[in-house]
């Protein structure tokens, strides 16, 4: 620039200034991976040759997140349901033979979740949606009859299933179709990914359902408590439950009475049939166990709150049947809606040191520095950190959630949040 004229002289490109209004795009921020397995190796390096104590340094989580409760970020462990339901089934057929029939009892009515029956269909190009609104019904009557039917709802807001839905839907959403009787439909499974689509679906095939003499309902949000509260209200009859989803069964477990006519809960999908005689299945268990089952199927992960990583359903369901003081203790505490934050917190780290069978009064921090003693001694490969416990930072929320939502609101007077 020595020497040359001012105003003829042109600078560089990466030498001039540039305002925001002449960027066509500004980088905020950059978004990095950071792999869990490996920053918590470095840490466990940095407290062996810095000034800290192994056992002070595991009293932290050492992950981007609580790797035994998310399976990344912001995904919580998916739950193993069907792990409930088996370790169930095992054990009242060893208590009794009447609990689980391998034939279809003849009954008085049926009740069914409205969500799988959506899915049963194959849709024929062309059809309009009315005519797929009959098929269903004419599906309905023929196979169960004048049943009772309980859809979820999807008009509303935020719904304390939202995560499950989004897992399932695989990010995949339709765009949304102006539904009436005479439309046509195009792509059944990009169609039902749309809540609203859905939720037109469902106002067409309930009415169509009421007019064949089918008592069809659509619940406010989550219909697991109402199909159990129907299948309940209907008991002066023989009544069966027709769903393959393990949360209903705990619900028809807890919230059912010994008194009445049978109840029975089966699944319709193909293979084996089991039918569960629940009047049976309660006798066998008992009540308090019925009503343990609630806190066990929250606490061990449904499609509310996290799986717990090593820690199976099986496993903690066999605690309760051999009446493990800790675990019963804390089911009190959750089962009370108006608990103390505090009283829930201390709680539910009691019922993580049990899960992991910990010593009664021990403690999360003892038993991630005692599992990672043994682990690394013994193992071939590094001990990968969703196997140690929640730290107890992490079990807090945890156990807060739990209590918040309490299995689909099963008690009554748990709120969304």
């Amino acid at each position: 620039m020595k020497e040359q004229p001012v105003f003829s002289f042109a600078c560089k490109r990466e030498l001039k200034s540039r305002t925001l209004a002449s960027a066509r795009a500004v980088k905020v921020a950059e978004d990095r991976t950071v792999d869990p397995a490996l920053l918590f190796q470095r840490f466990l390096v940095v407290s062996q040759t810095g000034d800290l104590s192994l056992e002070e340094v595991l009293s932290y989580e050492l992950s981007p997140y609580p790797p035994s409760l998310f399976e990344a970020k912001n995904l919580l462990r998916k739950a193993d349901k069907a792990q409930l339901l088996d370790g169930l089934k095992n054990h009242v057929a060893s208590c009794s033979v009447e609990a689980a029939l391998h034939y279809i009892p003849e009954v008085e009515h049926n009740v069914l979740n409205g969500g799988p029956l959506l899915h049963r269909l194959k849709w024929t190009e062309g059809k309009t949606y009315s005519s797929i609104a009959n098929a269903y019904t004419d599906f309905t009557v023929k196979h169960y009859g004048k049943a009772t039917v309980i859809f979820d709802g999807y008009g509303g807001g935020p719904n304390i299933k939202d995560h499950t839905h989004q897992r399932r839907s695989q990010s995949r959403i339709a765009n949304k179709v102006d539904i009436s009787e005479a439309t046509k439909f195009a792509g059944k499974k990009d169609f039902l990914s749309n809540n609203e689509n859905k939720q037109a679906l469902i106002h067409l095939v309930s009415t169509s359902m009421r007019d064949r003499g089918c008592h069809a309902i659509q619940a406010e949000g989550d219909a697991d408590v109402e199909i159990v509260k129907a299948a309940v209200a209907t008991s002066s009859y023989k009544t069966c439950l027709i769903c393959e989803d393990t949360d209903l069964l705990v619900l028809l477990l807890h919230h059912a009475s010994s008194n009445g006519k049978k109840i029975y809960f089966r699944s319709d999908k193909g293979g084996s049939t089991t039918v569960l005689d629940i009047k049976v299945i309660k006798q066998v268990l008992g009540n308090e166990i019925c009503f343990n089952l609630l806190f066990l199927h929250a606490f061990t992960g449904c499609d509310t709150t996290s799986r717990i990583f090593g820690i199976g359903k099986k496993s903690v369901l066999q605690k309760f049947i051999k009446n493990e003081a800790t675990l019963n203790s804390c089911d009190k505490v959750f089962s009370s809606p108006n608990q103390d934050t505090d009283v829930i917190v201390e709680s539910g780290s009691k019922a993580m040191v049990a899960s992991f069978n910990g010593k009664p009064g021990g403690s999360l921090f003892v038993i991630r520095y005692s599992t990672i003693c043994k682990n690394v001694s013994a193992a071939k490969n590094f001990v990968v950190p969703e196997r140690f416990p929640p730290t107890t930072s992490a079990t807090k929320h945890h156990a807060l959630r739990k209590h918040g939502l309490n299995c689909s609101r099963a008690c009554g007077s748990c709120q969304d949040g």
